[in-house]
């Protein structure tokens, strides 16, 4: 058991540099098993994942529980596939009470689904730069 204390967010742990590694669907996906297309599909959901966050936070401010229970269904399966799963957990929880909840009821919730999201994304960085796919700032490094 690590000494170090666990960061949380609303109860969730947030991810730390070193807790990330890539789930072996994705490791499947590169036959010669270098890790150029896990770094691809890091920078993917990333970015993806980043534009369905302004999505669901646009949702919520505007009082559309559907496109925020969308966003935040589309989110989950990303993050399920790259295995972020406390993004999948909070994005599901989301989703699911979204049917029943007002808009501001589901803010809070949306600043710790970023939050986490944050967290596993430079967990997975981190992975990267171990691999050797990406500078310290994160940009991919060429050839």
């Amino acid at each position: 058991m690590s000494s170090r204390r666990s960061i949380t967010t609303m109860g969730y742990a947030l991810a730390q540099p070193g807790e990330w590694s890539p789930p072996s669907t994705l490791i499947d996906l590169s036959p010669d098993g270098t890790p150029e297309l896990i770094a691809d599909l890091v920078h993917a959901f990333r970015d993806d994942a980043s534009i369905r966050l302004g999505e669901l936070n646009i949702a919520l401010e505007r009082g559309q529980l559907d496109c925020a229970s969308r966003a935040a269904h589309s989110i989950k399966g990303a993050a399920r596939q790259m295995g972020a799963e406390g993004v999948a957990s909070i994005s599901e929880r989301i989703e699911r009470e979204a049917a029943g909840r007002t808009s501001e009821d589901l803010i809070d919730l949306a600043c710790g689904l970023r939050w986490v999201f944050l967290g596993e994304c430079e967990a997975m960085m981190a992975y990267l730069q171990q691999q050797g796919c990406v500078s310290e700032n994160g940009n991919r490094k060429l050839g």
